[in-house]
């Protein structure tokens, strides 16, 4: 199982690559809000992604500016899950309390 996170910003987004020992395999540094952007993100995950493994993404619901990409990348056949920020932010405060 590989995973794929995204950070959403208003015109770019960040993404990583990870396996599921939590080892980064690929960054994208920046992309843009765009189709090309998008192509961008194909090429990393085309590239990188062995053709046995599983894909999971995960990114949050910042404003509107997720829409275009999940969207993208749902008729990929790569629906993403999408978090609430709050929750994410609320789930990492009380995990870095917790240790």
């Amino acid at each position: 199982m590989f995973y794929l996170g995204i950070d959403i910003g208003k015109f770019h987004h960040t993404a990583a690559l990870l396996t599921h020992e939590g080892k980064v395999i690929a960054t994208v540094p920046s992309f843009s809000n765009t189709h090309a952007g998008f192509e961008q993100l194909l090429t990393l995950i085309t590239y990188h992604l062995p053709p046995t493994e599983e894909l999971r993404i995960g990114m949050e619901a910042t404003g509107p500016y997720w829409i275009p990409l999940a969207w993208w990348l749902k008729t990929h056949c790569w629906p993403p899950v999408v978090m609430n920020p709050i929750k994410t932010s609320s789930l990492k405060q009380l995990w870095c309390a917790w240790i």
